[in-house]
């Protein structure tokens, strides 16, 4: 990425940011020099792509649908001892344990694009108890589906896979949740009188999903487009690049406000170059925090959820002096 320069202010802003991602990735040396040659903002993708694909550790408050809870009162799993592994994993849900051993393996590949996620914003989980020799639990044919939000997951079905048994496109998931938290596909609802103008049935949408294409979908009556905003030609979340490219435009408007400022700012900071570092930084809502070259000054950016930019603040260490800008 190439930013403006002034003579007084210097950064390296693409270079903190890779090193932040690699290490919150924990990508090896070689992997490294591999992510090195890729394109920042397909860098910064990857990673949004990657964090969104975990559940991490919370104390939840754990919803389950109505539809579940019938098969669990009357235990009808093909699977007889799905009910104790599940209260396993709700437990570990509730208790804020470590549920990644429970994720598709795939988790494991950083560069990996979940279809499922992207296109319908719900996850798999399995079932398993014993942790298997590389971190993960054993597999087990049923699998959980959930979605979740903040604090809240919510747990849709329980599914079989494997056989000829293609779950991940079953509209029951998405009537399931509209039929219980209809809330979470109001983002997605296209409105009423809008309808597609071809419909697939679920193995259509599978081998359409698995070749990159986008599928607007009709359940109880509504129409919603890809919940995540599903994913582009090569098969990237779309989700993703957007956020990738808006925290760009950040990076871009606070060099040149930087710039455009330098004597206030450096007045304020009685400094004759300003050498601006990343240290923190939140793929999700962009709170990111950068420091002044020698840190005894920090620089926060607050934004809305639309990720518009309303203030900068410039503060000392020792909170005796701020220098604050807000826009409208």
């Amino acid at each position: 990425m190439t930013y403006l320069q002034h003579k007084n202010v210097s950064n390296n802003f693409e270079q903190n940011l890779r090193d932040i991602i690699y290490k919150d990735l924990h990508l090896s040396q070689n992997q490294i020099n591999d992510f090195n040659v890729i394109d920042f903002i397909q860098v910064l993708d990857i990673h949004k792509e990657y964090k969104s694909r975990l559940i991490l550790p919370k104390k939840y408050q754990v919803n389950i649908s109505k539809e579940l809870q019938t098969k669990i009162n009357q235990n009808n799993f093909e699977e007889k001892d799905t009910i104790p592994k599940l209260n396993n994993l709700i437990n570990k849900l509730q208790n804020a344990e470590n549920i990644i051993p429970h994720l598709s393996r795939s988790v494991k590949d950083k560069q990996y694009n979940d279809a499922l996620y992207n296109d319908w914003k719900i996850y798999h989980l399995h079932l398993g108890i014993n942790i298997e020799s590389d971190g993960y639990v054993e597999r087990t044919k049923n699998v959980l589906f959930v979605m979740k939000d903040n604090n809240n997951i919510y747990l849709i079905d329980i599914l079989s896979h494997g056989n000829g048994n293609l779950p991940w496109t079953k509209k029951s998931l998405l009537e399931i949740v509209d039929n219980n938290w209809s809330f979470l596909l109001d983002s997605s609802d296209l409105g009423s009188g809008v309808s597609p103008v071809t419909t697939y049935d679920e193995s259509e949408h599978y081998k359409l999903r698995k070749n990159d294409i986008n599928v607007i979908t009709s359940i109880n009556g509504r129409t919603l487009m890809p919940i995540n905003l599903g994913v582009t030609l090569a098969g990237t979340s779309v989700m993703a690049h957007i956020i990738s490219m808006s925290l760009i435009r950040h990076l871009e408007f606070f060099h040149n406000f930087v710039v455009n400022n330098y004597q206030q700012i450096a007045e304020f900071l009685k400094m004759e170059n300003i050498i601006l570092e990343v240290k923190l930084y939140n793929p999700d809502d962009f709170n990111i925090k950068f420091s002044i070259a020698n840190s005894d000054i920090v620089i926060y950016i607050q934004a809305t959820e639309k990720r518009m930019i309303t203030r900068i603040s410039f503060i000392k260490k020792d909170l005796q002096e701020e220098l604050h800008f807000t826009f409208e």
